[in-house]
């Protein structure tokens, strides 16, 4: 007799495990539970800005933003300039989605930004923004900048 565990993403069915014996079954559970882990561990989308800088401090001590950050609008002010409409217009949702993977799994050097568009990566950047659990502008200084902003006359 087969045992199976099926494994859903945002409602899809994304993979079926079969084992035959209890073994297999320990096996199975050890390396989904290490790969949870490990998925949880380097995530970065839906992730506060300062958990993010605690995990890449130790890598990039000269970052003052996240990785991500830095290499989408690099990649954005060198090959983005001359799009138009560069983050209104959509990007390609299955390459958006690749991309966001190697960004969650810590893979950010098997990225090859060459196969995006800007709009890809512009895509990318405005969802990881989007994603995160505070704005970039906390709550509790939303008065004081727009007090700041009234200030400069930009109402």
């Amino acid at each position: 007799k087969k045992s199976t565990i099926e494994l859903y993403v945002e409602g899809k069915e994304m993979v079926k495990l079969f084992w035959k014996n209890k073994n297999d079954e320990t096996e199975w559970n050890t390396k989904i539970t290490e790969l949870i882990e490990f998925f949880k561990e380097n995530k970065v989308f839906g992730v506060s800005l300062e958990k993010v800088m605690e995990r890449e401090r130790d890598k990039f001590p000269n970052n003052n933003i996240p990785l991500i950050m830095k290499a989408t609008m690099h990649y954005l002010l060198e090959q983005g300039k001359n799009s138009e409409g560069i983050f209104r217009v959509p990007g390609d949702s299955a390459k958006m989605d690749n991309c966001k993977r190697l960004f969650d799994t810590d893979s950010i050097d098997k990225i090859d930004f060459r196969e995006y568009s800007p709009h890809d990566i512009a895509g990318i950047l405005k969802l990881y923004v989007r994603e995160l659990p505070e704005p970039i502008f906390p709550f509790n200084i939303y008065t004081q900048r727009i007090d700041i902003q009234n200030d400069f006359g930009y109402n």
